[in-house]
């Protein structure tokens, strides 16, 4: 099997949350290192952040954005840049229930012509800040961010992406949640205990 890294996003700042998500307080700790622990048995686990200071007190690799300002296919650009294994576990910071099983599970769907493999719910709704990507797909994603259009929904029209149904990963669809605001930060506290 490819080697995988994995990557977690952390360049928004948490405008509806109000606090940087990245710093929320899960299980005694916060919760990016909540998020690395469980990835760690995948590889090496990096950081993108818009600036190496603001997580320096991490033990983590810090991969700065190259592309700044362009949401998050930046990051996944710049991860994908930096990152020299086949393959790049994307996360975001605000994810509490993903695993490196996730990441496993994503990488067992990875086709050779492949450039990226993204969980889907029943109701169409993708998930490409929970994704396994091809080191390679490295170009067509820049030259997607090079044409203006940041979203990352459309660069994945630009790969050939394989669609995981949410309901083969551990947990299902409970694996995607994300928490963007307080309410639904308390919520999932909630579904945690």
């Amino acid at each position: 099997m490819d080697e995988i890294s994995s990557v977690i996003l952390c360049g928004g700042r948490g405008r509806r949350m109000g606090q940087d998500k990245a710093r929320l307080q899960w299980n005694g700790g916060e919760l990016l290192d909540e998020i690395a622990g469980k990835l760690s048995v995948l590889g090496e686990v990096y950081l993108s952040a818009d600036s190496k200071s603001r997580f320096s007190d991490k033990p983590y690799p810090i991969i700065e954005d190259r592309y700044p300002d362009r949401g998050p296919l930046g990051g996944v650009c710049s991860a994908l840049q930096f990152c020299g294994t086949p393959l790049l576990f994307v996360v975001s910071c605000d994810m509490p229930f993903v695993t490196g099983e996730v990441g496993r599970v994503l990488q067992g769907f990875m086709e050779p012509d492949a450039g990226a493999v993204v969980p889907v719910e029943a109701d169409g709704r993708v998930h490409p800040l929970c994704a396994m990507y091809r080191g390679d797909a490295a170009p067509v994603l820049l030259e997607q961010l090079q044409s203006g259009n940041f979203r990352m929904r459309d660069a994945l029209g630009c790969l050939r992406t394989v669609y995981v149904p949410a309901e083969e990963l551990p947990l299902g669809s409970r694996v995607l949640c994300n928490v963007n605001t307080p309410e639904e930060y308390r919520e999932v506290s909630r579904l945690s205990c």
